[in-house]
């Protein structure tokens, strides 16, 4: 029924993805439960055939889709690899926004106020923005899932060193696709290395990225602008959501 609602709504793409996910037992199932069990993302990547002294064109391009040779993991984790290869179609000062859509509500276009470079510049690196919960309502060490998420990835010692600091919401993120796609690469580093299969590991990711300047060297990259809560673009509510 939700597809078929967005189907008609000529300004919406919409993208339907067949995982493989696996139960606690490791048997293959159909469903991934709301995101609590691990998938993998087969025949979204795939080799493309060529033969010595001629083009690809020649050939058409034929594509021999692969199955994912990757461990399992969460939709939430697996949907950043989406994300990154959909970001490859846009000018790279295009600017592109990464949102959790059921709990959002548009006040107005937020691409309006955005800082916008010249398409003709000869500039190859981009804005990127992150948007921060409540520093009053929490922290990366008050959040019980916060600290899971940050010790299940990278162990205590990192979540310690972070307890202190702003959380920032890996469900909102904006920027321009040069800086987009390569945050993108980054997030999906994050899940294979640490091989996290936490649902909302994601977050984890995200903060330490940031907290760890991991992206600081990163050429497409040219500043990270973290806004605050309640004086960005957008603007994160859930933390609040037990206060009057």
């Amino acid at each position: 029924e939700i597809r078929e609602y967005l189907d008609h709504d000529r300004h919406v793409v919409v993208y339907v993805v067949n995982y493989e996910c696996f139960n606690a037992e490791g048997e293959s199932v159909d469903s991934s439960k709301g995101g609590i069990r691990v998938c993998k993302n087969h025949f979204v990547y795939g080799l493309r055939r060529s033969q010595p002294g001629i083009s690809e064109s020649a050939t058409g391009g034929e594509i021999t889709p692969l199955s994912d040779p990757r461990h399992a993991r969460t939709v939430q984790n697996s949907r950043y690899e989406l994300y990154w290869i959909w970001s490859e179609y846009y000018h790279k000062h295009s600017w592109i926004m990464l949102i959790d859509v059921r709990d959002t509500i548009f006040q107005q276009n937020p691409f309006e106020k955005v800082p916008r470079t010249d398409a003709n510049a000869n500039i190859d690196s981009g804005l990127l923005l992150f948007f921060g919960e409540s520093v009053e309502a929490t922290r990366l060490g008050k959040s019980k899932y916060n600290r899971d998420w940050l010790t299940k990835a990278y162990g205590l010692k990192v979540t310690k060193a972070l307890v202190d600091k702003p959380t920032i919401c890996s469900g909102t993120t904006m920027g321009e696709q040069a800086a987009i796609e390569a945050y993108l690469r980054a997030m999906v580093v994050e899940s294979d290395e640490t091989k996290t299969v936490k649902q909302g590991a994601d977050q984890g990711f995200h903060n330490y990225l940031y907290y760890s300047n991991k992206l600081a060297n990163a050429k497409a990259i040219r500043e990270i602008i973290v806004q605050d809560q309640g004086y960005g673009l957008i603007n994160n509510l859930a933390a609040l959501r037990t206060k009057d």
